[in-house]
């Protein structure tokens, strides 16, 4: 709240991520604290990716917690690993993370903020570059479908 106010103080709006690693995890936590500081100046930065590391599925479960409060999106993809049962990062679109039905939701949604594709998944080769792509064209092929 304090962060909130020393924002609106100088006219600029806080993000706030659910970050799995951090205090703020989940759509339902990312809700509930915005909600809570209950500030124009602070908004979510909702990541549907992050939120699989805790277990919650990020759309519709986690998204019902932040609709409407959304400033920016970060898009990557994952799923379970069967032979370690870890979450790991994927291309997006081959993953568990319902993409189509989060897209639509947002634009339905009249959502006008911005997305960020994160490049958390690599090929077994290790290629950054290659790895990007591949996650680039799961989510062009996803907007497409869409669209």
């Amino acid at each position: 709240a304090k962060a909130a106010r020393m924002a609106a103080g100088n006219k600029i709006i806080l993000v706030l991520e659910n970050e799995h690693t951090c205090n703020v995890g989940t759509g339902k936590e990312l809700g509930r604290i915005v909600r809570d500081v209950n500030s124009p100046h602070l908004r979510a930065l909702w990541d549907p990716g992050n939120a699989t590391m805790l277990g919650e599925i990020p759309y519709p479960d986690g998204y019902r917690h932040v609709r409407g409060l959304i400033s920016h999106v970060h898009v990557k993809d994952s799923k379970k690993d069967p032979k370690t049962g870890q979450i790991v990062w994927m291309p997006v679109g081959s993953g568990t993370i319902d993409f189509r039905g989060q897209f639509k939701a947002l634009h339905a949604d009249g959502y006008t903020g911005t997305m960020s594709l994160e490049t958390h998944y690599r090929r077994p080769d290790g290629n950054k570059i290659e790895s990007s792509r591949e996650s680039l064209e799961g989510l062009l092929k996803i907007l497409r479908q869409v669209a």
